[in-house]
């Protein structure tokens, strides 16, 4: 039996000083709520709370609230160490006398926080000076706030810009004060959401019939916290804190006040018991996948990045929306011109597809298969406005789903633009003459992202074996198809599909590469389910014969996998390498399959070559078998943590923001391609270098491989 504790050890993480500011804060989290912790040099903890669902009256993802530590007198001016135990899920400040224990109960909407002294060091430290303890609320939206064009506010800035014409009257742009509170013996505060962005969008995007097939995702919303703590001066465990957070969908604050109380009758004040169970939650998840690898062999750094991208996931992936690539729920930056202020957020709430499917690919190859469900949710529940969308945009089937979608499933206000004094609709100095058309050229026909969700839907039930939402799966996938068959025209018995973007970089062009090798893959992963009915396996035949082969290309003398069959605009505008995603997120060619030279030639002619964020090219290359730039895309990715971070999982902010997700679950994938691809043993890992992994095994199970010195063990 593995003594896991001890490999587990070697993965730690220690830090001896104080900290900064919030971005060189630790991270905690249960999968629904989280908790950035750091000490700064006044000896005062930080602890910076948050939730998946904590969205404002304007769509912003805020921050729970925000609480200090302070111990008096305190130990931590002079001298301070951290410790974050990674098989734990656990984090200790400690300083001579003093042991600052916190964690994001695994079993328990609650931040646990414990004070314990050690009386005999403290006596000589303190001179026998008493040991005190509380937790202070720092409300710092004590006043209503309006963001204006704030990256965080990406979806409604320039909502009210000079001259903009709204059939629906005014709408606020400003988010209401937090209120304080203390109850029963809990104290904290929460924000009320009076007013809501979700009827003036669906209006303005041409959408209102369509607004009751969802309820107001943001009015009444409420969150916020509630501190029940305790404190005993005859004792080595001189304070207790147990952090609740809840977040009420359409409520009151009573209502609210009430659950609260209740949260705290439920699941008590901090006991030893508790940690003992949160640490047994942890080591069950620790279990079920992992890579580990000796510290002083140069795998260690890889089993390092595989871990703590995973830990991130597993923090943040329980809630009821999914994980936001641009830092989940442990951003920590000062708003720009608002010290103190910690709801920053570049790019805001939307959720870009492109960006967003990376971390659930991630968490297909760890087996992490019931962290998946919130990402499937949303985008199911949104199907009946973007099925509308179709049917008023362009009268005829399928559905739409936007690149940088909402969570209610439209636009962004900004992508769709705003009217102008000339009365015409208009964003980034394009204009738009008809409802549906996006000016925004990055994403007006990049329709490839619901294609990948069908694709990763059906990857889903067959590596898992979770067959419960197969029939809502299948539901979604024919809608994507009846789409492309609709809204292309067929020319000389093939669909012509234009004008469609190449992902984000060839942005007008014909027959673009992502979407034929994604119709390719989801028709075949449509009939090896086993389940589809006739007419959606009529209408997978019928693509099959529409669909224009893969277009090819030539470079350097060699055949290569094009991007597109024609670009209309010659300009590439963002740096994707679209002829890979025929390597990974389809899986159409590699190990084992045919023309892999062809598809190795693609890759060593791929016009970008990236080391950061949402690049793809570190899983590509391992699935082609291709070691040595394998695993020199991971020796320079994993180290590259944000300056202004201290933290390993901390990388970015790249082309999004810290913690970025993107950037390290392509780190996870890549190490998970190195070392198992459904069969094949292996295939891309460093033949002398020693591991020990469980991943899964492509067939509803899991692979358990010791490998030393050559041989699996």
């Amino acid at each position: 039996m593995k003594d896991y504790r001890s490999l587990f050890q070697e993965y730690d993480f220690y830090y001896d000083q104080a900290m900064k500011n919030g971005m060189q804060s630790i991270p905690l989290g249960n999968g629904e709520m989280g908790v950035n912790v750091w000490v700064e040099e006044s000896g005062i903890v930080k602890i910076l709370l948050s939730r998946t669902d904590a969205w404002s009256e304007i769509y912003r993802l805020l921050k729970v609230g925000l609480l200090e530590l302070k111990v008096t007198p305190s130990p931590f001016e002079k001298e301070v160490h951290v410790h974050f135990s990674l098989y734990d899920a656990a984090l200790y400040i400690t300083a001579p006398g003093v042991t600052v224990r916190i964690f994001a109960d695994a079993n328990a909407p609650a931040i646990r926080l414990v004070v314990q002294v050690d009386k005999e060091t403290s006596e000589q430290e303190f001179h026998g000076e008493e040991i005190s303890a509380e937790l202070v609320s720092v409300n710092y939206r004590a006043e209503e706030f309006d963001p204006g064009s704030d990256f965080s506010n990406y979806h409604m800035q320039e909502s009210l810009s000079p001259g903009a014409k709204r059939k629906s009257g005014p709408v606020s742009h400003v988010e209401g004060a937090d209120m304080n509170f203390e109850d029963a013996g809990i104290f904290g505060q929460y924000h009320y959401n009076e007013h809501s962005c979700y009827q003036f969008t669906m209006e303005h995007q041409h959408l209102a019939e369509f607004a009751g097939e969802m309820e107001d995702p943001f009015l009444h919303r409420i969150f916020g916290y509630g501190v029940l703590d305790e404190k005993n001066t005859d004792s080595e465990l001189v304070y207790t804190a147990s952090i609740f957070t809840a977040t009420l969908p359409s409520s009151t604050p009573d209502e609210w006040k009430l659950h609260m109380l209740q949260l705290a009758e439920q699941y008590g004040a901090e006991q030893a018991e508790n940690f003992e169970a949160h640490k047994a939650a942890w080591h069950e998840k620790w279990a079920k996948s992992y890579v580990l690898c000796p510290k002083d062999s140069e795998g260690f750094l890889f089993a390092k990045g595989f871990l703590y991208q995973r830990y991130m996931n597993l923090c943040a992936g329980k809630g009821a929306y999914p994980i936001k690539f641009n830092g989940s729920i442990f951003t920590a930056d000062e708003m720009e011109g608002h010290p103190g202020n910690y709801d920053a957020r570049r790019w805001g709430a939307p959720y870009w597809i492109q960006n967003t499917r990376l971390i659930y690919w991630g968490m297909l190859e760890s087996g992490d298969y019931d962290l998946m469900k919130p990402f499937f949710k949303m985008y199911l529940d949104v199907m009946p406005i973007c099925k509308g969308r179709v049917r008023k945009y362009y009268n005829h089937r399928g559905m739409l789903l936007p690149e940088t979608m909402t969570c209610f499933g439209t636009s962004t206000n900004r992508d769709y633009g705003f009217i102008q004094e000339n009365g015409v609709r208009a964003a980034y100095g394009v204009e738009s003459h008809l409802p549906g058309d996006n000016p925004c050229r990055y994403i007006r026909w990049h329709y490839n992202g619901m294609v990948e969700i069908a694709y990763l839907m059906l990857r889903y039930v067959e590596k898992s074996g979770y067959r419960e939402q197969l029939a809502d799966f299948l539901a979604f996938t024919k809608e994507v198809l009846l789409f492309f068959r609709d809204h292309f025209e067929v020319y000389d018995g093939k669909l012509l599909m234009t004008p469609v973007s190449s992902l984000e970089t060839w942005q007008y062009c014909v027959n673009d590469t992502p979407d034929i090798a994604g119709i390719m893959a989801v028709n075949a992963a449509v009939r090896a389910c086993g389940a589809a009915d006739e007419e959606l396996l009529s209408l997978c035949e019928e693509m099959d014969r529409l669909l224009p082969a893969l277009p090819m290309d030539e470079a350097e003398g060699k055949k290569v996998i094009a991007p597109c069959e024609q670009k209309i605009d010659k300009k590439m505008r963002n740096v994707e390498n679209p002829e890979l995603y025929t390597v990974f997120p389809y899986y159409l060619y590699g190990l084992d399959k045919p023309d892999l030279q062809l598809a190795i030639d693609t890759y060593h002619a791929r016009i970008k070559r990236l080391g950061k964020g949402w690049s793809q090219d570190p899983v590509q290359a391992a699935l082609l078998g291709l070691t040595e730039e394998a695993a020199e895309h991971l020796k320079q990715r994993i180290p590259a943590v944000d300056e202004r971070a201290i933290f390993p999982a901390f990388w970015g902010p790249n082309y999004d923001e810290t913690p970025d997700q993107d950037h390290g679950n392509n780190i996870l994938l890549c190490v998970a391609a190195m070392l198992y691809q459904e069969g094949r043993m292996l295939p891309a890992w460093p033949k002398d270098w020693d591991v020990s992994f469980r991943l899964p095994d492509g067939k509803g199970g899991f692979v358990a491989v010791d490998y030393e010195k050559g041989e699996v063990k």
